[in-house]
């Protein structure tokens, strides 16, 4: 059974906005600090590396981007949950959801790559 017919008395406005420009900013920031910890700091058998030419900056922009866009559609669903949460406690419940999107959407490649190198390793042996 839905608690709220409607999410919050202003819905999407609230997740929208600045919100969601820190939230992708945030993305972005993880995604290059994983792309350059990547190329810089793991070990030639964690996987296939291309270097930071060029290209290689052009290719990982276009995944970057692809990378924010796909988690954009994920920030939507704390808003879609919002459904579920009572409207006493709406205003908790966004905050504390937007601060584990952000965090979450910020570690989300470097904890990609972190499982790259360890299938690396674990295929070595």
């Amino acid at each position: 059974m839905l608690v709220n017919a409607k999410p919050g008395p202003d819905g999407w406005a609230w997740w929208a906005g600045r919100r969601w420009l820190t939230f992708s900013l945030a993305v972005g920031v993880g995604y290059a600090a994983g792309v350059l910890a990547y190329e810089l700091a793991t070990p030639w058998w964690a996987g296939d590396h291309i270097g930071l030419s060029a290209g290689a900056l052009l290719f990982y922009g276009i995944v970057g981007l692809i990378w924010v866009a796909a988690l954009n559609v994920v920030y939507a669903l704390p808003w879609v949950a919002e459904r579920f949460v009572s409207t006493s406690r709406v205003d908790a419940y966004r905050r504390r959801a937007y601060a584990v999107a952000v965090a979450l959407g910020a570690a989300s490649w470097p904890a990609w790559l972190a499982v790259t190198v360890l299938v690396g390793k674990l295929r070595q042996r």
